[in-house]
């Protein structure tokens, strides 16, 4: 039967790599590309649902229109 006792080589950057992936926790720091990333996902990204909700739905119809009319109705 196969798999008996082989031995595994690792790889020491790969290890090192995991161990400061594991523990990223304890090394974070604030940092100007920190704070852009957490902005952008803190008031941008949602900001951007909100308006594409709210102004979004108007211009749609939901229901099947008929064969004249258009999907999207004029901005007046």
């Amino acid at each position: 039967m196969a798999g008996h006792g082989g031995v595994l080589k690792t790889d020491p950057a790969i290890e090192r790599f995991n161990v400061l992936r594991e523990n990223s926790h304890t090394r974070f720091r604030w940092t100007r590309h920190s704070i852009k990333t957490a902005m952008v996902g803190v008031i941008a990204v949602p900001v951007a649902i909100f308006l594409t909700a709210k102004y979004g739905t108007d211009r749609v119809q939901t229901r099947v229109p008929r064969k004249e009319m258009s999907f999207y109705q004029s901005a007046n």
